[in-house]
């Protein structure tokens, strides 16, 4: 088959509007990547500080416990005397025998008193603003990828609402285990939602390039 001059111009011409259009693609492409990577960053720079993911004690430790609740444990597998013990199992906190004498009722109570291990120190802190509780932290949200966005403009201020997978990092191997799931069972659910639901956050253009909502003390 004979290509005329013709044909053959137009056939170059389609090839380079063909190129022009891929090359036009992957710019709009990166571009996306780029500032989807700066939402991410400024996100988990928030999540660094406020993503942790932790278990709560309605106490602070070293704390006791009676050896009547003790004895109610099996049935109240969430109470505070099955969850010491389950994080006895896993050498977060280690229990010793202990008695109260009451010298104005001449009683005495028996119970064990758990105190924080040298392991579980890694893990524990006070609750933030309730220093009467505590907690052990086991891991942190952290964002996955980010699934889309959506910019409004506010004055002169640009702010973007940031659609986003969540992982978690730095996950304790002592969270998985069998007798933290019995004691806390929110962490199994917690654990089995993240990676398959979005979560959404804000970030706003400042100064200092994009920031997440709530670092300086706006809400989240």
């Amino acid at each position: 088959m004979w290509v005329t001059r013709q044909s053959m111009a137009g056939i170059l011409l389609a090839a380079l509007a063909t190129t022009a259009a891929l090359a036009a693609a992957a710019a709009c492409t990166g571009e996306d990547n780029a500032i989807e990577n700066q939402f991410a960053q400024a996100i988990d720079l928030y999540l660094a500080k406020k993503g942790a993911l932790c278990l709560g004690i309605d106490n602070n430790l070293p704390m006791t416990v009676s050896d009547a609740d003790a004895r109610s444990a099996p049935s109240n597998p969430t109470g505070v005397a099955s969850q010491m013990a389950a994080l006895a199992s896993v050498k977060l906190v280690a229990a010793a025998d202990t008695e109260t004498r009451s010298a104005r009722a001449g009683t005495a109570t028996r119970g064990r008193r758990y105190a924080i291990t040298e392991v579980g120190a890694r893990y524990y802190r006070t609750v933030p603003g309730d220093h009467a509780k505590g907690e052990f932290c086991y891991g942190r949200r952290s964002v996955a990828r980010v699934v889309r966005w959506s910019e409004r403009q506010q004055g002169d201020a640009r702010e973007v609402r940031v659609i986003y997978v969540e992982k978690v990092d730095d996950l304790a191997d002592w969270a998985q285990q069998t007798p933290i799931l019995d004691a806390f069972p929110y962490v199994e659910a917690l654990l089995a939602r993240i990676g398959r639901r979005t979560r959404s956050h804000n970030v706003r253009m400042t100064t200092d390039g994009w920031v997440a909502e709530g670092l300086d003390g706006e809400q989240g």
